[in-house]
């Protein structure tokens, strides 16, 4: 293991806790003191460094059996090993059910993509011959046995060639000429295999039969120390009699596996629900007692969860932690099923730990804010916030409509964002920090309606400054909010700031929202920081800075995955659009909007971004000289009074205002141009307001001509 890279072993640590301690008193860099975020595909990462590396140490032979039931996460693996594996002497074997591919879409795909491969070779396994059947039985049996070729020829009609059901038949065999008075069984074309296994489980002595019982309900395999922990009495003696009838085996690593999932299966199929319930619950319990609970939340809460009713509690408790260990291990999607598991048994317990449902509804929050869920963070956060004004707990309630409040404004849905907005700062809760309510305060103008500015006469609107920043707003967020939960409102007020031209402060509020936000494993949040602060410093001037940050952003989308990267990855991607326009490249910002508005066009939320998209597509088709088209696209994006992100709702205008000078309407003209610097002068919006100033200056010059 030291001889591995230290990088790799941090990634395998956080999945596979036990590793620490083979690693001794040594922790890999970047080990739970510091805890960096690590996203889904730097893990997967990890995993195949670790596996190339073990290969050039020697060469490595890697089987994985029963791959239908692999899930999205081992199939993301096998597949960024696969494009590495012609470089390193590494055997990849991989075993799978032919009829169970259609259960499993991710695994076709990766069946697809190796069958391309020039180094990949796909066997089917058939079914035994009658001379293999006759070699197999021979060497279970022995063979010296006079009866091997009747017996084999019967064992074939039998089991067609079964390799399982042959192997079974024989083992039943043996076993029954060492009973006394049992006579040879017949064999019959009807029989199954799981009657075979039914007849070798009821010829167990009791003490045997109580730890295959117990086995079973554990898992396919398993370690001796839960066995110990979880058996009723010492389970020496009848593990013995197993591993010698072969229904387990033992492993180098001092784990025990079943044969063959049919036989656990069959051992299992056989208990009623209170043999089963009872089991499960020895199990939780053993799990528990040997440690092992808080290192495997999920599989702890599974027997919890089958062990009947008074076990409800401590299900929705290893519950609430799987989700939270899902979370940091950047898997939001399946913590969400855990954590919705664990707050549905909170609801059924007749007085349940209040800490746990604040607990449980938090991480669920965090979970779809990770996936950048509209729908989903609003049901959680609506819930928590009526929950915790219910409980009286106010400074709860805000928190939750804060954040609320600022992730539908981040995805998009400004006019919802507004209402709950307004209703935050005049509202019965208690009252934002001085940060919060200054966040707050400025985004009701920058997002406000702008009806009274229709009639803005003919005098050009003045810049208006924007207010003095309060003082130290990270440190007010933080203890206002934590620092898990400040981390997104420090991103909407560092944004706030930069559009407002106090780029320092702006700077400060950035940089500490995408530390927060990578400790707590917020990847959507800290890209979108990144992209921010890569802004803030091509506005500084600092290219080259600005490049850097922009890296920054795009590595972590890279790196992440599922719908939640998508989304956060639009603005980007918006932005490199319009940098593409900018200098001239009309072909590649037309298929990047035209890409992201397929993308968004069916989706009730990112009205914002696609509204930002469409003006994009009409900026391009003006520059094409293709007028009529334009003006159709900016006017249908910059309709929408509430959902606009400035800087590209005053592009649309200002080519509004372009359009008309070109078709020779003046008047028209001047009308946009003036209600635009109207709109950025009493928002503060630096960058805008000046680009509106240029225009300004450009079509009067037109104009003289």
């Amino acid at each position: 293991l030291r001889r591995l890279p230290p990088a790799a072993l941090t990634q395998l640590v956080q999945i596979l806790p036990t590793l620490q301690d083979r690693l001794g008193t040594e922790k890999p860099p970047g080990g739970e003191e510091s805890l960096p975020d690590e996203s889904r595909q730097r893990i997967i990462d990890g995993i195949v460094t670790f596996l190339t590396r073990l290969a050039e140490l020697r060469p490595l032979v890697l089987f994985l059996d029963d791959l239908h039931w692999a899930d999205a996460d081992s199939l993301a693996v096998l597949s960024r090993l696969s494009q590495q594996i012609a470089s390193f002497p590494i055997l990849l074997l991989l075993a799978y059910r032919e009829e169970d591919l259609t259960e499993n879409e991710g695994l076709r795909v990766l069946l697809r993509a190796l069958r391309r491969a020039p180094f990949s070779h796909a066997f089917a396994v058939e079914r035994l011959t009658p001379d293999e059947s006759r070699s197999l039985v021979a060497q279970l049996l022995g063979p010296d046995r006079t009866e091997i070729e009747p017996l084999a020829a019967a064992l074939y009609r039998t089991t067609a060639g079964n390799a399982l059901f042959l192997t079974e038949a024989v083992k039943n065999l043996r076993e029954r000429s060492e009973q006394p008075g049992e006579s040879s069984p017949p064999f019959g074309p009807s029989q199954r295999v799981q009657e075979i296994i039914e007849e070798r489980i009821e010829r167990l002595p009791s003490p045997s039969l109580d730890v295959l019982r117990l086995a079973a309900v554990i898992s396919r395999d398993f370690g001796v120390e839960l066995l110990e922990e979880a058996a009723e009495s010492d389970p020496a003696a009848g593990l013995d009699v197993l591993l010698r009838r072969q229904f387990l085996l033992e492993r180098p690593d001092e784990r025990l596996d079943f044969v063959h999932q049919i036989v656990r299966q069959v051992a299992y199929d056989q208990l009623n629900s209170l043999q089963r319930r009872r089991l499960h619950g020895r199990v939780a319990r053993g799990l528990v007692a040997g440690g092992k609970a808080h290192e495997n939340p999920a599989e702890t809460a599974f027997h919890f969860g089958q062990a009947g009713s008074s076990a409800r509690p401590d299900f929705a408790y290893y519950s609430l932690l799987a989700g939270e260990s899902l979370l940091r291990t950047f898997a939001p999607q399946q913590a969400i099923v855990h954590f919705d598991r664990g707050l549905a048994a909170l609801g059924e317990l007749s007085s349940p730990t209040q800490g746990l449902i604040e607990r449980g509804f938090r991480g669920l929050g965090l979970a779809y804010e990770s996936l950048l869920d509209p729908d989903g963070v609003t049901r959680t956060y609506s819930f928590l916030r009526t929950w915790a004004l219910e409980k009286g707990d106010k400074a709860l309630a805000l928190m939750a409509h804060t954040r609320l409040t600022t992730l539908l404004g981040l995805v998009g849905q400004q006019a919802e964002s507004n209402a709950l907005m307004e209703e935050l700062i005049v509202g019965p809760t208690e009252r934002p920090s001085p940060a919060l309510a200054d966040m707050l305060a400025r985004r009701a103008v920058i997002f406000g309606r702008d009806e009274d500015e229709i009639q803005v006469g003919e005098n050009w609107a003045v810049f208006v400054p924007p207010p003095a920043v309060v003082d130290d707003p990270v440190g007010d967020l933080t203890a206002a909010m934590g620092p898990v939960y400040a981390a997104l409102p420090l991103l909407i007020y560092g944004w706030i700031l930069q559009i407002q031209g106090q780029l320092d402060d702006s700077v400060r509020c950035l940089r500490a929202g995408v530390e927060m936000a990578e400790v707590s494993g917020q990847r959507s949040l800290a890209s979108l920081a990144y992209h921010q602060l890569a802004v803030t410093a091509l506005l500084q001037g600092d290219i080259a800075e600005s490049q850097r940050l922009n890296d920054e952003s795009k590595a972590i989308n890279r790196a992440a995955h599922g719908p939640g990267a998508q989304l956060a990855s639009l603005w980007p991607r918006i932005s490199s659009g319009y940098q593409a326009l900018a200098v001239g490249d009309l072909a590649q910002a037309e298929a990047r909007f035209q890409q992201i508005a397929d993308f968004l066009v069916n989706r009730d939320s990112f009205r914002t971004h696609l509204h930002s998209t469409v003006i994009g597509l009409g900026l391009v088709a003006l520059e094409r000289g293709e007028v009529e088209r334009a003006r159709s696209l900016l006017a249908q994006a910059t309709a929408d009074p509430e959902n606009r992100y400035p800087y590209t709702y005053v592009l649309g205008r200002l080519g509004l205002a372009r359009i008309a000078q070109r078709q020779g309407d003046g008047a028209t003209a001047r009308s946009i141009l003036r209600k635009t610097v109207a709109y950025t002068a009493t928002r503060s919006l630096v960058r805008e307001y000046a680009e509106c100033m240029r225009v300004r200056e450009e079509l009067a010059v037109k104009s003289e001509q």
